[in-house]
């Protein structure tokens, strides 16, 4: 999936908590249909390199987390960035939205979104708090290349697109077999004598998913 990038509303199909979902970016400024779920940063620094954080020092990403209270979903973003990358937002900038659906396991149903931004960033001391124990910058020329096996890798490079740190690019034959598996999905639903549709169906293929338990859909 290195060089797969996200359409509008495409669907991947990724494995989370023990769960099957579908995931898709939708453009701004108008949310998708689901819950709210917080907030993503790509975080650029006053020296221009990107903050990746990590829980383990060996899977990396965005700073990102749910919201608290009433926040708005720029006020998450600006929480969490200090929290987790122990950063400052001083500008930010709407990107687009990450949309989950939960098409198999206990929360089957379920459909979360997560507003993406860019922000200009001021670095403090890395002084960490919370679950996360690791920060670094990383040019943005390598961005890509530091989070092409994230499970979340076409969300990411279009992130990196809308932000203008990469160029678009043509899909390749492997991300036509992602929107083909999901697409198969529906259609053994409808098909196939399953009294537990769509999600049982994603599960069957659940040999071609991505197991995204340490980072992205936060459930």
């Amino acid at each position: 999936m290195q060089s797969v990038m996200a359409a509008d509303g495409q669907e991947f199909a990724i494995r989370s908590g023990g769960q099957d979902w579908l995931v898709s970016w939708h453009p701004p400024p108008t949310p998708p249909g689901g819950k709210p779920h917080g907030a993503e940063g790509l975080c650029v620094t006053e020296g221009g390199e990107v903050v990746l954080i990590s829980p383990d020092g060996e899977q990396w990403g965005f700073p990102a987390g749910r919201p608290e209270g009433t926040e708005t979903w720029e006020e998450t973003l600006r929480r969490e960035v200090l929290e987790e990358a122990c950063a400052t937002v001083v500008r930010a900038r709407l990107l687009g939205f990450g949309r989950g659906v939960c098409v198999g396991g206990a929360e089957e149903g379920l459909i979360l979104v997560r507003s993406i931004w860019l922000a200009d960033v001021r670095l403090g001391p890395w002084e960490p708090q919370f679950e996360i124990p690791h920060r670094r910058t990383v040019p943005q020329a390598d961005v890509a290349a530091q989070l092409a096996t994230h499970p979340f890798a076409p969300i990411i490079r279009r992130t990196l697109r809308e932000a203008g740190i990469i160029q678009n690019t043509t899909r390749t034959d492997l991300g036509g077999a992602w929107h083909y598996l999901s697409l198969k999905a529906a259609a053994c639903a409808e098909m196939m004598p399953c009294p537990s549709g769509r999600g049982a169906a994603i599960r069957s293929l659940s040999r071609h998913a991505v197991d995204a338990s340490v980072l992205g859909v936060h459930t």
